[in-house]
């Protein structure tokens, strides 16, 4: 593994278990076992490394969906398959995501964001946008079915790890209510 990597991975595990402010270079070259040096080497700054760790994790994110975005025909199907695809790799990615959630509402990091913008799903709005367009939700605005797309995820993303139960029957039932929170009614 290279340095740049040991650093990234160090840092995702001290941040999502100590907090950003918590951690500092310090421990994050100690537990990447790198020195100070191979640190700013890589990173001018903590604030690099946070944007970099950032766009890492989201590019992960990205690719593991990006085939099944080709798919999507425009139905409730292939929005239930995104949408089960996104919870799924995020139960597999745990730090991955209380990174993202993180990044997405610390208020310390509100200056980070102007530089490089919270948007872990702003890459499916755009298929929002065009299923908004094809009739299939709502006439409501493409960033708050957005945000309740991710809010979904959140909600059974915390019951399954409270409960421990990554394959929970309750991921059909939490689709289902997203769903037709935004959905077109048919009268």
């Amino acid at each position: 593994m290279e340095n740049r990597d040991k650093i990234l991975d160090a840092a995702l595990l001290l941040f999502t278990s100590n907090g950003l402010q918590k951690t500092t270079t310090a421990k994050i070259t100690e537990e990447a076992d790198v020195s100070n040096g191979t640190f700013f080497y890589y990173f001018k700054t903590k604030d690099d490394l946070i944007i970099s760790l950032y766009k890492r994790e989201i590019e992960s994110f990205r690719s593991s969906i990006s085939e099944k975005l080709s798919d999507l025909s425009g139905d409730e199907e292939s929005v239930k398959m995104l949408w089960f695809t996104s919870v799924n790799w995020f139960l597999k990615n745990k730090a991955s995501f209380a990174f993202f959630n993180m990044y997405s509402t610390s208020p310390d990091l509100n200056y980070l964001r102007e530089k490089e913008p919270a948007a872990a799903f702003a890459f499916v709005g755009k298929v929002f946008k065009q299923l908004i367009e094809n009739d299939l939700f709502e006439d409501i605005p493409s960033e708050l079915i957005l945000s309740s797309f991710y809010g979904s995820i959140i909600s059974i993303f915390d019951y399954c790890v409270l409960t421990k139960d990554d394959n929970s029957k309750y991921k059909e039932v939490s689709f289902d209510i997203w769903w037709r929170s935004i959905s077109k009614k048919v009268s």
